[in-house]
């Protein structure tokens, strides 16, 4: 028989078990109608007031928890996060805005009576207080969008602490397609102001109660984690004129009219620089810089500059005058974001090698050619080739082994190695060569890493040579002079080209294996 006292244990003991069943799991009982989640912004996000990226898959977002019901139509999201407080119940609705752009708004954490069993419709409508936050995420990896800004425009602004109107600040666009600077300029109606440039680029852009907002990246600010450098924007456009309205963080929670953010700023279209000549025709062609390794590329009246996808210079021809051998421009130049007037010479030093000589960037056209040596630099069509200047072996005088030789293997292949240690040489192609002044200049491209580089022959009175060996220069005297060269040394020629190290090394492995073989008998 079981006594009385033994029913009421055993009844104990299933109540502690369904109590520890039903509190492993979350506090919200999903209804039937809810639905599975799915979330469609998988991704890593960046956030105000958070170093690191936000982590979000199909049933989780790193700052809200677990999602445990849905209402996918509407957005309506269920989420479930433990903390240290316990666990956190709350409702999320979020507003996708553009592919790179993803606002929620959220409830604060639900009693367990409020979420033990209703649905998510009655959570996600009868639990928002009517100063709920927006909170708005930048996708990690956003590429840059278009823009819609009109540049060059003149502009004043606007900052809690002034309004600047005595000064002209300006609004342009950089070599790189939808990169942006703001160039403000200090004002004595702002206290505290300095000039400074803003530089960004736009990730997206929507439209919201008929009002157009802009998301930005900030690309020259700094010292700051990743998510303090995003920006909204409000434009109100007007044909040529306008205004935009910049939040003061990536909050951009003031940013729900235009007259509330933190800066504003009031633009007019200015003249664009149009190009007035071209380039010769005999430019039209792709060339390397042996100093940058950056692509050229002459279209008309407009020159680029490139590195990859990326536009690192764009210049239009202003002016132009024709010296035969030696072409003379001005342009004006966009670099990465400085912007202005520049002279250029182009002298041609071959039908595949030239040098572009150019003076610093001026804020005027007049007067941009009165220093032209600013910085040189020498252009090649880097997959041309030709036949090397010598023949034969050029021997440190150092060392009893050859360091170049040149047209053995074939005319246009030379090997160099201005070592006195047994190694191999690197193997080179002889692009193109000239003299001048008793000296022989040779460009070279390393077969193996693809690099361009220059090497100056100097012939001294006893016939042997001075051989000098640059990278990242400008093939031309007045550069050259300016730099420390790679390699130095004295060596002579000599016109055989005699056997290479391998085939030497194979001579005289074969020599001692043909010694063994007649030593056995």
């Amino acid at each position: 028989m079981i006594s009385v006292m033994q029913i009421s244990l055993l009844f104990r003991l299933i109540l502690v078990f369904v109590f520890v069943s039903t509190s492993r799991g979350s506090l919200f009982k999903p209804s039937r109608s809810s639905e599975q989640c799915d979330l469609a912004w998988s991704g890593k996000w960046h956030v105000h007031d958070r170093a690191h990226a936000v982590l979000i898959n199909g049933t989780y977002v790193e700052t809200l928890g677990s999602c445990v019901a849905a209402n996918a139509q509407r957005n309506e999201y269920i989420f479930s996060l433990k903390t240290s407080s316990g666990e956190c119940t709350r409702c999320a609705i979020f507003f996708p805005m553009h592919e790179n752009i993803l606002r929620y708004k959220s409830t604060s954490c639900l009693a367990e009576r409020d979420s033990s069993s209703l649905d998510v419709a009655y959570l996600c409508r009868n639990f928002f207080r009517g100063d709920t936050p927006m909170v708005t995420l930048f996708r990690a990896d956003a590429k840059t969008e278009e823009c819609g800004l009109v540049t060059p425009a003149n502009l004043t602004y606007q900052t809690p602490t002034g309004h600047c109107t005595s000064r002209i600040s300006s609004l342009t666009e950089c070599s790189s397609t939808n990169r942006f600077r703001i160039t403000y300029q200090a004002c004595p109606e702002v206290p505290h102001s300095e000039t400074h440039g803003v530089e960004f680029r736009c990730i997206g852009s929507w439209s919201s109660f008929g009002q157009k907002f802009t998301a930005i990246k900030i690309v020259n600010q700094l010292g700051v984690p990743t998510s303090a450098t995003y920006r909204c924007l409000i434009h109100e456009q007007q044909s040529a004129h306008g205004r935009i309205g910049i939040s003061a963080d990536s909050s951009c929670q003031e940013l729900t009219q235009l007259s509330s953010a933190s800066t504003i700023i009031t633009y007019k279209a200015d003249a664009k620089v149009i190009p007035f000549c071209k380039f010769p025709h005999f430019h039209k062609r792709p060339w390397q810089s042996i100093v940058t390794e950056h692509n050229h590329t002459f279209d008309d009246g407009e020159w680029l500059e490139t590195w990859g996808d990326k536009v690192y210079a764009r210049s239009l021809c202003i002016q132009h005058e024709d010296y035969g051998h030696m072409q003379k421009f001005v342009v004006f130049v966009k670099r990465n974001c400085d912007l202005g007037y520049q002279c250029v010479k182009i002298i041609k030093r071959k039908h595949h090698i030239i040098d572009v000589i150019r003076g610093p960037l001026m804020a005027y056209e007049s007067g941009s050619c009165d220093n032209i040596d600013h910085h040189m630099e020498t252009l090649v069509i880097s997959d041309r080739r030709e036949k090397c200047p010598w023949r034969g072996q050029m021997i440190i005088s150092q060392c009893s082994e050859y360091s170049i030789r040149m047209g053995c293997l074939d005319e246009e292949h030379a090997e160099f190695n201005p070592h006195c240690q047994q190694r191999d040489p690197s193997a080179m192609s002889c692009v193109g060569h000239w003299s001048e002044s008793e000296s022989t200049y040779l460009i070279t491209k390393d077969l193996k890493h693809k690099k361009l580089g220059c090497s100056v022959y100097s012939r001294k009175p006893d016939g042997s040579f001075h051989v000098q060996s640059f990278s990242h220069v400008g093939c031309q005297p007045i550069a050259l002079s300016r730099t420390r060269p790679e390699y130095e040394f004295n060596a002579t020629h000599h016109e055989h080209c005699g056997p290479n190290r391998g085939a030497a090394s194979f001579q005289i492995s074969l020599s001692f294996l043909l010694l063994g073989f007649f030593c056995l008998f």
